[in-house]
């Protein structure tokens, strides 16, 4: 059904005129569809392979390729011819073959579309910018300081403290009050204001408090 040529010479390709290859001596155990995949991967023949047919022996298969270009078929015979993957020795060999109408109860192999071999899914360009970016971002606060509180003059020590105090409670109180109506504006943010509260009032706290300095007699 297709006569191979005698070797896989510069000479046999010009005389074969086609882009054809026969392989055999494969051993039968990488004659599946994932062995054969891995092997013509490995051999820089994805996206080549326009046909493959396949006939299994007793202890070892042979493969018929019909390639997309001669260059393919040269690599192809490049890759497998010479090598030994059988238990007994036996050498694979890989040779130009022309191909006639029958090809001599050789089996269509699930390999007979080009192979397509998985791309990666490249990430967006700005991808690594905006992570960058967002590595260096800081928080910043939108909370204005508490303005500093003086206590009236002729209060003792105590009095003073007792003051400052009740001035910095009357400021926070007020600035939540200021910030309670819009809140409850709309349930989507309701969260993140809520968040953003806390993280305000946790900034109120660390704050320190001005207390009026007072001289000892």
């Amino acid at each position: 059904a297709f006569a191979p040529a005698a070797t896989p010479t510069r000479g046999s390709a010009q005389q074969a005129g086609s882009s054809n290859v026969l392989i055999r001596g494969l051993p039968k155990s990488l004659c599946t569809s994932l062995c054969l995949e891995a092997m013509f991967e490995q051999a820089g023949l994805e996206g080549t392979i326009v046909n493959c047919r396949m006939r299994r022996g007793a202890a070892s298969s042979e493969v018929l390729l019909a390639l997309s270009s001669r260059q393919a078929a040269r690599r192809c015979i490049q890759h497998f011819h010479g090598r030994c993957w059988s238990p007994n020795g036996e050498t694979v060999t890989a040779v130009f073959a022309k191909v006639s109408g029958k090809t001599g109860g050789m089996k269509s192999s699930v390999l007979d579309k080009p192979l397509r071999m998985p791309q990666k899914i490249p990430l967006p360009e700005d991808a690594e910018a905006e992570a960058a970016e967002a590595a260096t971002m800081t928080p910043t606060s939108t909370v204005s300081p508490l303005p500093e509180v003086e206590a009236p003059p002729g209060l003792s020590f105590p009095e003073k403290i007792a003051t400052v105090e009740a001035h910095y409670s009357e400021n926070v109180a007020a600035r939540k009050e200021e910030r309670s109506p819009s809140l409850a504006t709309d349930e989507s943010t309701a969260d993140g204001a809520s968040v953003a509260s806390e993280q305000e009032e946790a900034e109120l706290a660390r704050e320190p408090m001005m207390i009026p300095t007072v001289g000892f007699a």
